[in-house]
């Protein structure tokens, strides 16, 4: 179970503050409801700029480090997954379980992106 210090922590924190990113997210949604909704948008976005690093990056590699790449990608993503369920679904049914699980995904999908960058930076010139 989470602690209640961290859970009253998420529960009060914008995305922002709980992504520890520079640009503020959601900041004009009023509801839990439109927090989701636009944390939703917020990831797909975030998905979709971290797919493009990994295709750029597939463009250099040889045959066997792709397939070993694509894998550790696969791996990567299940990762993500898995860690945000168990890290948020022990709030229980709170109002902020969504919130909070969509923020630790766009979490680690900013931190996978950067860490891509400086692992391969000069296959991502």
């Amino acid at each position: 179970m989470i602690p209640l210090m961290v859970f009253l922590q998420i529960a009060t924190a914008r995305p922002a503050q709980v992504v520890n990113d520079s640009t503020p997210l959601c900041s004009d949604a009023h509801t839990t409801s439109q927090t989701e909704t636009c944390l939703r948008g917020e990831l797909s976005r975030r998905d979709m700029a971290l797919k493009s690093v990994e295709a750029a990056l597939l463009e250099t590699f040889d045959k066997s480090t792709a397939t070993r790449f694509k894998t550790a990608s696969a791996a990567w993503r299940k990762y993500r997954e898995a860690e945000c369920a168990a890290a948020y679904t022990s709030i229980g049914p709170a109002s902020v379980t969504g919130t909070a699980l969509l923020v630790c995904k766009i979490g680690l999908t900013t931190a996978r992106q950067k860490v891509l960058r400086d692992l391969y930076p000069t296959e991502l010139k």
